[in-house]
């Protein structure tokens, strides 16, 4: 039964070009005839059947590849959006420290920013509010704020502003 799935995949990835081969081929003899030819009958009646065959066979494959390549796509989308909701959602779970920090990035929105393990920064990126885009060393990483974050840059900034000035105002901890 494995063996049989996997020829089916092959099948349906590969199929394309051995249904196009069969086409074309089949499609010459239909059509060589016409120009004088001599085939046999019943090579001219396979040759019908070979292009509906290979004409299925590509439908087929090429369905197939359409339909894996939506699905990718839709599963890529649905990663990103949760991954997004996440992002936001962890603007809740930050020290005051953390909120500063990221509120003082929002309000510069460098395009890459520069985070080592020691830094306050580390625990933005931690908590998927910076995205890391390439490593620099074990302990240090090139990222960038979430897109999600930036998408909404305008409408956090005056709430991250209030929230800090409540904060000092009351001398209390954000957590």
């Amino acid at each position: 039964m494995n063996s049989f799935v996997e020829l089916l995949r092959l099948a349906l990835d590969r199929g394309w070009a051995l249904g196009l081969l069969l086409v074309v081929f089949c499609a010459g003899i239909l059509i060589g005839p016409r120009y004088g030819l001599p085939l046999p009958a019943l090579l001219i009646e396979w040759a019908g059947g070979g292009v509906l065959f290979g004409a299925a066979v590509v439908a087929v494959s090429v369905t197939s590849h359409v339909m894996g390549g939506m699905g990718a796509w839709l599963s890529r989308r649905r990663w990103r959006a949760e991954q997004a909701e996440e992002a936001l959602a962890n603007i809740a779970a930050l020290s005051q420290q953390e909120f500063e920090a990221l509120r003082d990035l929002l309000k510069v929105a460098p395009a890459r920013i520069h985070v080592d393990y020691i830094t306050v920064a580390h625990g933005l990126l931690t908590k998927g509010i910076l995205v890391p885009v390439r490593g620099v060393s074990g302990s240090s990483w090139i990222c960038k704020i979430h897109p999600a974050i930036l998408e909404r840059r305008d409408e956090l900034l005056p709430i991250m502003d209030a929230r800090l000035s409540d904060a000092e105002q009351r001398g209390s901890i954000i957590r």
